[in-house]
């Protein structure tokens, strides 16, 4: 888990449901924690993200991204960690982009940030 205080350049699309790719959002306007998790485990239920196996008696699930702020949850399914060479984040998913290198800048800036984060996802 991480903690990211920034600003959220993908906001405006996430609260408008504008995104190519499946997820859940949900919006609240104060937190309350046990309504939060109910809502998580029907999603991730709903999204068939539990596998059948299981170890040491956890249940194993499907990759997924959750990101959450003081107004909304957003949960992504994943279907991959990387493409090219550039590694996927949860941080990615808010419009937040970590590169090594200026090559792999104008990779992505060619490759289109929108169709890197499709391609991470699930498509709609």
């Amino acid at each position: 888990m991480q903690l990211i205080r920034t600003s959220l350049p993908l906001e405006k699309t996430i609260l408008e449901g504008l995104l190519p790719f499946k997820h859940d959002l949900i919006k609240f306007e104060y937190l309350n924690t046990a309504e939060l998790y109910q809502h998580y485990l029907s999603v991730m239920e709903s999204m068939q993200l539990y596998m059948t196996s299981s170890i040491n008696g956890l249940t194993e699930c499907h990759p997924y991204n959750i990101l959450l702020t003081q107004r909304w949850m957003l949960l992504i399914p994943r279907t991959k960690n990387q493409v090219g060479e550039i590694k996927g984040h949860g941080v990615n998913f808010i419009g937040r982009f970590l590169v090594s290198s200026t090559e792999q800048l104008e990779w992505l800036e060619k490759y289109g940030f929108e169709r890197f984060l499709t391609d991470c996802g699930v498509p709609k």
